[in-house]
């Protein structure tokens, strides 16, 4: 069944992880300083709060090293002065529970809160409807590279209204599988790349610049955890959800899984394939899922003309770094549950991180009101038996009850 629906804007990120395994060693030491101890993680971050959140808010300048790209700083965006609109991001005070003004070192290291980086390359697509932002996530055990493709579908060739959906999924494909990518690193001859080159490459960096270009790769996500979400658009379906194997909900499937056979593909029903959002949002808001894929349909908000209206932008942010959060815990867990396999020693600082880890996962599962409340977690180890098994086996192995949710 096709509807009145035309997209305009959409963004898609990606999630990608490199986690270390025993690099702790005092006599051999490969990472930066300040990831070696708990106590150097937390005084790092610290010091990062104190020069990017409370000196902007005494009326003072952030020194220079924050600001520069490749800077070390907290999770959220840097601002300079308080009332600045790009500040802060939902998800992290929910999921720490303060405000940045408020985060300490040492609660960040017990959320496995992690370091935000940037990145000295210059990317810029060779399509103009197409921009990307790079972001790089840092912890103790590991590397996090967000990759975040933006689609303007009503620009250039394409119609001031939008597209549809077919149109619109195929150009989210093109960008995702064929799009080429100018990377100029350093000031050097751009160099020509799609987007699986470009991800081997910023992970390059990210794992060069923390560990030193001699030491070995680390275990690197195989496939990476998508969230797509609808940012502006024009549809019918406002007050109710899409019809059943219509256009939109090809699309919807299509984005959470990226397919190249999206459009010949057994769609799954509805029924199973919707998450739940707020009890109060309205009947057409929607959260699809696959295995690993994510979509953000909320017309509510994306049909919107009031530029401040920017709830389904919101969501997929926050969505989108619940993911990566929930693969950085788990990574812990899994560093943890390879060295026992191989009876080797668990050096204490990353025995303490597998329970911290466990512990959050655990809150995130049951959508606790200590952290941020989303049902992605739950249905992603629900539907991943040896992930949530990994789970359950470390909050066994620390004393806490296994996984469990109370529906409200």
């Amino acid at each position: 069944m096709s509807t009145l629906t035309r997209i305009r804007k959409v963004r898609v990120s990606f999630v990608w992880f490199e986690r270390w395994g025993d690099v702790w060693s005092s006599v051999n030491p490969l990472l930066k300083e300040f990831l070696r101890t708990g106590d150097g993680y937390q005084k790092e971050f610290d010091d990062a709060i104190k020069e990017t959140v409370i000196a902007p808010l005494n009326g003072q300048e952030i020194p220079d090293s924050r600001l520069e790209s490749t800077a070390l700083t907290p999770p959220w965006p840097v601002k300079q002065q308080p009332n600045s609109k790009k500040y802060p991001h939902w998800f992290w005070m929910f999921y720490l529970g303060k405000a940045p003004q408020n985060v300490t070192g040492q609660l960040a290291l017990s959320k496995l809160a992690p370091f935000h980086v940037g990145f000295s390359a210059k990317i810029k697509p060779q399509s103009k409807w197409i921009s990307l932002i790079a972001d790089g996530f840092v912890y103790p055990h590991g590397v996090g590279l967000v990759l975040t493709v933006v689609l303007k579908l009503d620009t250039g060739d394409f119609p001031s209204g939008g597209v549809q959906t077919g149109v619109a999924m195929r150009s989210i494909l093109h960008a995702c599988n064929d799009e080429l990518y100018d990377v100029t690193w350093n000031g050097k001859q751009p160099v020509a790349q799609r987007l699986p080159e470009l991800t081997d490459a910023l992970l390059d960096d990210l794992h060069n610049r923390m560990l030193g270009p001699g030491a070995k790769l680390g275990e690197r996500s195989k496939l990476p955890f998508t969230t797509c979400g609808v940012v502006r658009g024009d549809t019918d379906l406002i007050a109710t959800a899409p019809p059943e194997n219509g256009d939109v909900h090809r699309m919807l499937q299509g984005t959470s899984s990226l397919r190249k056979t999206w459009d010949k593909d057994k769609l799954a029903p509805m029924k199973d394939a919707l998450l739940r959002v707020r009890r109060s949002a309205p009947e057409g808001d929607l959260l699809y899922h696959t295995s690993r894929g994510r979509t953000v349909w909320f017309p509510s908000s994306f049909t919107e003309q009031r530029s401040f209206i920017r709830s389904a932008g919101c969501y997929h942010r926050n969505l989108t770094l619940l993911n990566l959060q929930a693969e950085a815990l788990l990574q812990a867990l899994a560093a943890r549950s390879d060295l026992l396999k191989n009876k080797a020693r668990v050096p204490p600082f990353l025995e303490q991180m597998a329970k911290d880890g466990a512990q959050q996962l655990s809150l995130l599962y049951g959508s606790t009101d200590e952290t941020y409340q989303s049902s992605s977690v739950r249905a992603y180890l629900d539907e991943t038996p040896s992930q949530k098994k990994l789970v359950d086996d470390a909050l066994a192995d620390f004393g806490m009850d296994k996984l469990k949710y109370i529906p409200r």
